[in-house]
């Protein structure tokens, strides 16, 4: 039992490596299809405070890569410089394929740290349920240990004793 449970972990492995893998890939070419471009603020970002986040909105103008602008409401999420920037600041914006604002890239470093996280939660989900599994397996064995010793000692029991 435990020789399958130790192999099934090893499997975990592999898989946790493959999807970190495969995470680091997906990340290189969403930031390799991002390209980056200034926008001008047509009016200030209006802030809204929260309890954790700071964020601020702004209509803005930005170039597309055929020559052509488009307008539109831009947050913190894309544009982290309108956070209090006001009317005509230019802020750095980064553009998808569609000419859509993105989240800007994250860096070789924070690639690698989401890769990392995305495997090391593989084989902990798995670990843990894996563990659950073997505690599983030992309380049913223990169960049936316990009550074939019961059942042994209704026979034995009685002629150890001279009780009735």
């Amino acid at each position: 039992m435990v020789g399958v449970l130790l192999v099934a972990f090893a499997v975990a492995f592999v898989v946790a490596g493959l999807l970190a893998a495969h995470v680091y890939r997906t990340q290189q070419a969403t930031a390799a299809s991002l390209r980056p471009t200034v926008a001008v603020l047509s009016w200030p970002g209006s802030i809204t405070e929260t309890p954790i986040l700071h964020q601020a909105t702004a209509m803005a103008t930005w170039p597309l890569g055929d020559g052509a602008t488009r307008s539109g409401l831009l947050t913190t999420d894309v544009a982290p410089g309108i956070y209090g920037a006001p009317a005509g600041a230019s802020v750095s914006l980064w553009l998808g394929r569609t000419g859509a604002p993105e989240p800007p890239p994250q860096g070789a470093a924070g690639m690698a740290v989401g890769a990392t996280m995305a495997g090391l939660a593989v084989i902990v989900a798995s670990a843990t349920v894996l563990t659950l599994c073997y505690r599983m397996c030992m309380r049913g064995l223990d169960r049936r240990r316990i009550a074939n010793w019961s059942a042994e000692w209704a026979v034995t029991g009685p002629q150890w004793s001279s009780r009735q």
